[in-house]
């Protein structure tokens, strides 16, 4: 959450002639209703379970750039299967750094809202922290730090060269 997903593959979708597609968005299209909505009403277990379905139409894709939420690689084995599908990109980011876009940002944020500065900051390194494994699982890991979409475009073709 936060480190630049949605933009960024927004923008490589662009410049490769690619579409786009964001998990959660799907999910909340599909289901019609915001994922906050879905967990107030069918918890979290649900959730996930139901978000796997959506990932698991993203495997049909063909050029495609999908964004998926900050938690999906971490339950099941979804990151496996991702990386069996495509080209994983972990944007990485420090607790830091996500803690200063995160508290900037004007969208709203379903797991973040209503947390204060402090628990805020607690929140982005607990869960940033659990979720490091996972991420560390993607084919390619960059840094987020004032990254564009062209300079993603030449990391991932240089990745796909090798």
């Amino acid at each position: 959450m936060g480190c630049g997903k949605s933009t960024l593959g927004r923008a490589l979708s662009s410049r490769w002639g690619y579409s786009f597609f964001d998990t959660d968005s799907a999910f909340e299209r599909f289901y019609q209703k915001s994922i906050a909505q879905f967990i107030c009403e069918n918890g979290q277990h649900a959730f996930r379970h139901a978000e796997r379905t959506i990932l698991e139409h993203t495997f049909t894709l063909e050029q495609a750039i999908i964004s998926t939420g900050g938690g999906l690689p971490c339950f099941f084995d979804n990151m496996q299967q991702i990386n069996r599908h495509g080209l994983s990109v972990y944007i990485r980011l420090s607790p830091a750094a996500l803690y200063s876009r995160l508290s900037q940002s004007p969208k709203e944020r379903p797991l973040i809202c209503g947390l204060d500065q402090e628990q805020l900051r607690h929140y982005v390194t607990r869960e940033l922290n659990s979720r490091e494994a996972y991420y560390r699982l993607a084919h390619t890991i960059i840094s987020g730090l004032n990254i564009k979409a062209e300079d993603l475009d030449r990391m991932i073709t240089a990745h796909l060269q090798k």
